[in-house]
């Protein structure tokens, strides 16, 4: 399985549940871009928060999938690592490209539960995303998609 563990696109600062700024737009749709020319992504899970709700729906919208983003509470930034694993590991198959769109510090922590706990941590920056390759046990990285740019491991 893929996973792709993904923050959120930059957001205004005001309050609690905010929303994405222009540029957050334009970096997610770049981002979007170029994962959707590499992966189909077959689900998705996204924090109930307004910003990554609005990222995930920009990732999809580049895609040429019909997939429905399934909301998490779990994905909240202060969400637990281990609840999200495991209901990946129980809902989703070894061939699905799965996206979770969720805040810092939940998807580096994401990364260390996936990888292992290996000293393993890309700089997430607003509307970054990295790509793992799951087997169901261990996560390697494969692939980290940002604004700037991206690279292979």
């Amino acid at each position: 399985m893929k996973l792709i563990i993904m923050r959120h696109g930059q957001a205004a600062l005001s309050g609690d549940d905010r929303v994405l700024t222009s540029q957050g737009i334009r970096e997610t749709m770049e981002v979007a871009t170029a994962i959707n020319n590499k992966y189909v992504i077959t689900k998705a899970y996204a924090s109930p928060l307004t910003r990554a709700q609005q990222t995930a729906q920009l990732v999809l919208n580049q895609s040429n999938s019909k997939v429905i983003i399934e909301t998490l509470p779990e994905l909240v930034p202060n969400g637990d690592p281990l609840t999200v694993r495991a209901l990946i590991d129980s809902c989703c198959l070894n061939n699905e490209v799965v996206l979770l769109l969720s805040h810092i510090p939940l998807v580096s922590e994401l990364c260390y539960e996936f990888t292992s706990h290996h000293e393993f941590g890309p700089d997430f920056a607003t509307s970054s995303a990295l790509l793992l390759d799951y087997n169901g046990q261990i996560a390697t990285p494969e692939h980290f998609f940002a604004p700037q740019g991206e690279h292979w491991y």
